[in-house]
Formats: C-alpha cells, sequence, structure tokens
C-alpha cells in the first residue's frame, strides 16, 4: 500500500492499519496521530511483545501546523500566559525561547517578540529577539529569527511549551 492509500484507511478505520503479520512497521507514524493511541491500546490489550516498529522523522512543519501553533501562541498571548517555543535552525540545531508579544497586520502575526536566555537585553527594548514570520512562504525554513545582535537565521517553530497559572 502506499501512503495516501493508509492515510486514508487510517481515516476511515484505524485498526485496519494495525492488522496482520507482527512485527508491523509503522513509519512516518507521526503524519497520522491518532495511530499512536491505536497502537498504544493494541499493545495495552495484548501479550506479545515487539508488536509494532514504530519510525519517522522530525515532520516538516506545514503551513497548517505553523498557523496552529501561532494561533496558539496568540492565544496565550492574549491571555498573558507564558510560552515557550523552540525554533529550528536551517544551518542546524534548535534553541528555545520566551515569546512574550507579537506584532499583526491583517488580523495575522507578523513578528514574535521574544526572550532569548542566551542573549543579553538592550537597555531600549524588553526583547531580545524578533522572529518575523513567514517571510520564506515556500521553505521549510519560512521565518526568519533576528537576535539583539542583528544576526539573523531562517528557523521554523517546532515545538511549543505552555505555562499555565494554576
Amino acid at each position: 500500500m502506499n501512503f495516501n492509500k493508509n492515510q486514508i484507511l487510517a481515516e476511515m478505520n484505524i485498526n485496519a492499519l494495525l492488522e496482520g503479520e507482527k512485527p508491523k512497521l509503522l513509519d512516518e507514524w507521526q503524519v497520522i496521530p491518532q495511530l499512536w493511541d491505536a497502537v498504544r491500546f493494541a499493545v495495552d490489550h495484548s501479550k506479545g511483545i515487539g508488536q509494532f516498529i514504530m519510525t519517522g522523522s522530525a515532520v516538516p512543519p506545514d503551513e497548517d501546523r505553523q498557523q496552529k501553533m501561532l494561533s496558539a501562541i496568540r492565544q496565550c498571548l492574549d491571555c498573558d500566559e507564558p510560552i515557550m517555543i523552540a525554533e529550528v535552525f536551517k544551518q542546524g540545531g534548535t534553541h528555545a525561547i520566551l515569546a512574550i508579544g507579537y506584532e499583526e497586520r491583517n488580523n495575522e502575526i507578523t513578528k514574535l517578540f521574544c526572550l532569548d536566555p542566551g542573549s543579553a537585553i538592550p537597555c531600549n527594548a524588553y526583547w531580545n529577539m524578533v522572529i518575523i514570520i513567514n517571510q520564506n512562504p515556500n521553505s521549510k525554513y519560512s521565518h526568519i529569527s533576528i537576535d539583539s545582535d542583528n544576526r539573523s537565521s531562517d528557523v521554523y517553530v517546532d515545538e511549543t511549551l505552555i505555562i499555565k497559572r494554576k
């Protein structure tokens, strides 16, 4: 079966993907997130071990995923809740920063203002890093991160960590 058929099958009947000879190799399983719960359920309700081999690479962020993250970031910032974001650099590596504000145009975020714990805070601003959103829309690394020393890098936002008050 090819990937598209598996994705359609997962939407119709996810358990059908898990049937058949074991061990079952599930490559790029993260593209179908509900597969994780189905595998966990199958493993919890069986006696065998090593039934599933789940492999995959980091999912390149698609436009929809990036928009969902930006929406979550906006929602947190609008509620005065801090949110950590992980930016992934085109040249390699990742870095965690704290988003503290945003700028928008036509109801879309155009810039994220952030605190980078690895950089000094300038005396004339409350932030020391800016991520300019969707500067390279046809690239996986669609955003540009600029630090307080004016160094820029192509990045994408990979993960978020919301810090909630009790």
